[in-house]
């Protein structure tokens, strides 16, 4: 175990804070293992809470909307933040040059930003919501829609690019227009930022009105090897523990925390768990893959934010110790589990039950949905339990919000809202202190309880917290632990379990 300054910094660390170690003399307790960063309601519904909270209160103060619709909408002026973007998102640019040439200056020139580089590319783009090209080759070239094919054409720069545009040219209705004479030969390269260069002939019957909303259908961010440094064998993903570990470990956008302070197992572990293929939903069997992230993420939203927001799409978080591990809420062994029984407790018992403020039957998630020519709008989608609801159970409804921002398909949405709501049941939390000797236990870790006062025997818990006192015993924070809650197992919301979790 890492002593208590170690792990008092490195959990401080995680969030963001700084804590000397002078101001750690005297510490009473000090948490060697917790869930410091959470995307999951059932094990931290008030820090998803609090995140929620501040983002309506930051959108309320600048009027700017829903945090999913405003991917959608063009920005301008050098002061808006590059956002980043994770797998597959249709976005906006930040308009950064708009100047015109040629005859009577019939040729507009737009250069949009797009995202943190380098990117996949762009694979479609749309004017006013209408498909106006596609792109077979990731935006290397496009094919352009009848009613565009001779008014437009783009360059794309994914991010790589290590000089600025010069002597290019782009074929528009039979000529060859070359880049505006206020950006040629210029020294803005761009440099590690994705970018369009687009070029458009006026028309008035296409743009009589103006021009159109522009948006881009972009595969993002290219990201390391889990293991690897942040600028090392890039490749596109849509698998959420890369990502996360990218963020993670990006110097630039993320927290740039070293390499080799993450546990590359625990990552590795996840990827695995969230590439496998599942039952699509209750009715289809249709095989999908389990987890994905297609993140848009606002770079002057706080990096703690940004990060809980991505754990979403796995139902994850991250605990601190002597290296930074990524835990996830999904089924694990039962088999060969340490048992805590009265011989190990040395301390007192707290046995706490969920009231109707923190148990769920229902939950109701915000999320941009793909489907409809990949528009990303926002769509709200529910999953529920009329028999919890209803008096032989719960007799109210009990419905929680959550935005699960970079989860993009309602399936895949209701997958984990059903897991969520399961989870939520095992609703008894259990905090004891015990003798560490001879136990080697972790957060995440499923343990066996008996005890005669509580009249439980055997019964599962996972630990989501871990304290060492002053008094060198070991204080543990758990929770109920059943497997029905996970979709491979169950893909119903639990109704029978009333005695099981004791409400």
């Amino acid at each position: 175990m890492p002593t208590a300054i170690a792990a008092a910094i490195s959990v401080a660390t995680a969030v963001g804070t700084f804590i000397t170690a002078g101001a750690l003399i005297g510490t009473a307790a000090a948490i060697v293992g917790a869930i410091v960063v959470v995307g999951t309601v059932a094990l931290a519904t008030k820090a998803i809470k609090k995140r929620q909270q501040a983002k309506l209160n930051s959108l309320s103060a600048s009027n700017q909307g829903s945090s999913i619709a405003s991917a959608l909408v063009t920005k301008t002026g050098s002061s808006v933040p590059i956002p980043i973007i994770y797998g597959q998102r249709r976005m906006s640019g930040q308009r950064v040059f708009l100047a015109s040439d040629g005859d009577k200056n019939k040729y507009l020139h737009i250069i949009e930003s797009l995202t943190e580089g380098p990117i996949e590319g762009i694979t479609a783009i749309y004017f006013n919501d209408e498909l106006a090209a596609t792109s077979s080759n990731n935006g290397a070239s496009f094919t352009w829609e009848s009613n565009y094919d001779t008014f437009a054409q783009v360059l794309v720069k994914d991010g790589s690019q290590t000089a600025a545009l010069n002597s290019e040219t782009l074929s528009l209705d039979g000529a060859s227009v070359g880049i505006h004479a206020d950006w040629a030969g210029s020294t803005k390269v761009g440099t590690n930022t994705a970018y369009v260069y687009m070029i458009m002939k006026f028309d008035q019957d296409k743009f009589g009105s103006g021009l159109p909303n522009i948006t881009f259908l972009v595969k993002g961010k290219k990201v390391p090897a889990i293991g690897s440094a942040y600028n090392s064998a890039l490749s596109y993903t849509d698998e959420p523990a890369r990502i996360i570990y990218d963020y993670m470990i990006q110097p630039n956008y993320g927290k740039g925390i070293p390499h080799t302070l993450i546990d590359a197992a625990s990552f590795n572990e996840a990827a695995t768990y969230n590439s496998q293929q599942v039952d699509k939903t209750s009715t289809d069997t249709t095989q999908v893959t389990r987890f994905t992230c297609d993140a848009y993420l606002d770079t002057s939203t706080s990096m703690l934010e940004n990060l809980e927001s991505l754990l979403t799409t796995m139902r994850g978080g991250i605990i601190t110790g002597d290296t930074y591990k990524l835990i996830q809420d999904k089924p694990k062994s039962t088999s060969n589990l340490v048992h805590i029984d009265d011989d190990r407790i040395v301390g007192s018992i707290k046995y706490l039950q969920a009231s109707k403020k923190t148990l769920m039957n229902g939950l109701r998630s915000k999320f941009p949905d793909k489907e409809g020519d990949f528009n990303y709008q926002e769509n709200i989608t529910i999953v529920d339990s009329p028999t919890l609801q209803g008096s032989s159970y719960d007799g109210v409804k009990l419905q929680q919000d959550i935005e699960l921002e970079h989860t993009t398909n309602k399936a895949a949405v209701e997958r984990i809202l059903t897991e969520e709501i399961n989870q939520a049941r095992q609703s008894g939390i259990l905090e004891v202190e015990i003798d560490p000797s001879n136990i080697d236990l972790t957060v995440g870790d499923i343990v066996k309880f008996s005890n005669s006062t509580l009249g439980q025997t055997e019964k599962l818990y996972r630990i989501t917290k871990t304290i060492l006192k002053p008094n060198h015993k070991l204080d543990l924070n758990m929770r109920e632990y059943d497997l029905n809650v996970y979709w491979d197992n169950n893909k119903s919301i639990i109704v029978n379990n009333k005695n099981d979790t004791d409400h």
